[in-house]
């Protein structure tokens, strides 16, 4: 009987190779597990700007306020430039970061 563990990271007695978990876990993130966070990403970085132009720019178009003297229409589109930068920037360094550098760790660049 052989002592070597199996594919599983299991010795022989079905106890866990130690540290077999959080490989497994960091193999499975540096492939797009993680399911949760890849919905939040998304709403964040896609969802938010995409409702702020779709959902409100109906609602405030029959408005005739101006802002800075651009009618409010233009000025909430031009506002959400630096925002929507903004939402793909949190939605980087919150969700998405981490799973790229594990990815680069693991094949030696830096």
């Amino acid at each position: 009987m052989s002592h070597a563990a199996n594919p599983a990271g299991q010795a022989p007695g079905g106890i866990r190779a130690p540290g077999t978990r959080r490989r497994q876990r960091q193999a499975a993130g540096a492939r797009g597990g993680g399911g949760r966070s890849q919905v939040w990403s998304a709403v964040i970085g896609l969802g938010v700007p995409a409702a702020a132009i779709i959902v409100v720019l109906p609602v405030i178009s029959g408005f005739r306020v101006t802002v800075g003297g651009l009618p409010l229409v233009y000025f909430w589109i031009f506002l959400w430039f630096p925002l929507t930068f903004g939402c793909l920037l949190i939605s980087w360094y919150a969700f998405d970061r981490r799973r790229y550098q594990e990815t680069e760790g693991e094949t030696g660049h830096e």
